[in-house]
């Protein structure tokens, strides 16, 4: 064979090479983009939400912020193939308006209003009576559409607090921006979800202040549920599945706080897990026993 025949014939093999290189990239594209699934969630448990991405195997986008926002959203685009919501009020919302499948619903797990208390002030900010000693800017989410901001007034009002402070609140539109008030020091303290303290750069500049429980009225659970418009149902029940699998592992309670078993609550909190069970409301604490 002729260099020249060589030549054409490396010429031809390249091309055909190049073709099918071409088309499995084609084809690999078009599968991820019909696979994917769009998961809204709130910022309480992104990060678990994140975890469970990384390892579920499939192309997952993930849209986050305040629940009443994420309802808003879906209610509007209809488009989306799972929801978690941070309390239960709001996905009974989406019950009632048909935005979710009832069947599909499942528990993810709980999460604790707590204070995060800019570093510098954990001497003189130890419990939630404190706040009232002196004029602290306190951060919380928008109680109009975040779980934990309507939660952070009750607790507030329930105090006898709010009154006291409501000219120094700093309303945020969710509670990972409510924590990353403190961070920049535009607020002394929020009252957000224990899971905000697990965000390195939060942690690094805040302490962790536990609230008595009997000056918390409850302690919500976070829902997850099959939308009514989505595509791709299968693939967004598998990745409930796998959510929910993903939460009760132990790492996961390590790493970013999530609760979601009897242990991992004792793990994370410095609460006799008796005690907790009963700020909690009766199908939170079995979806967290199961």
């Amino acid at each position: 064979m002729t260099n020249v025949n060589k030549r054409e014939v490396l010429l031809v093999v390249a091309g055909v090479f190049l073709v099918a290189l071409v088309a499995v990239w084609i084809a690999y594209n078009s599968v991820s983009k019909e696979e994917a699934i769009l998961v809204y969630t709130p910022p309480t448990i992104l990060r678990l939400v994140e975890e469970a991405k990384s390892s579920f195997g499939r192309n997952v986008d993930i849209t986050w912020g305040a629940t009443g926002t994420l309802l808003a959203k879906l209610e509007t685009t209809r488009q989306g193939d799972v929801l978690i919501t941070a309390d239960d009020y709001y996905m009974w919302k989406a019950v009632e308006k048909g935005l979710v499948d009832n069947t599909t619903i499942r528990v993810v797990s709980i999460s604790i209003p707590v204070l995060l208390v800019r570093k510098g002030l954990e001497s003189r900010i130890r419990e939630l009576g404190d706040l009232g000693a002196a004029t602290y800017s306190v951060s919380i989410a928008n109680p109009e559409t975040a779980p934990f901001g309507r939660l952070a007034k009750k607790i507030l009002e329930q105090a006898g607090l709010f009154d006291k402070l409501k000219d120094k609140l700093i309303i945020q539109p969710d509670v990972q921006s409510a924590a990353r008030q403190v961070v920049i020091g535009q607020a002394d303290v929020a009252i957000v979800s224990h899971t905000m303290y697990y965000d390195p750069w939060i942690r690094d500049a805040t302490t962790i202040v536990w609230i008595n429980l009997s000056q918390i009225p409850e302690v919500p659970c976070q829902l997850v549920a099959v939308t009514a418009f989505s595509k791709h149902r299968e693939i967004a029940l598998e990745f409930i599945n796998h959510l929910v699998s993903t939460s009760k592992r132990r790492e996961v309670a390590i790493s970013y706080g999530v609760i979601a078993s009897p242990e991992n609550a004792r793990l994370v909190t410095p609460y006799d897990f008796d005690t907790l069970k009963l700020k909690l409301k009766d199908y939170c604490l079995v979806g967290i026993s199961e």
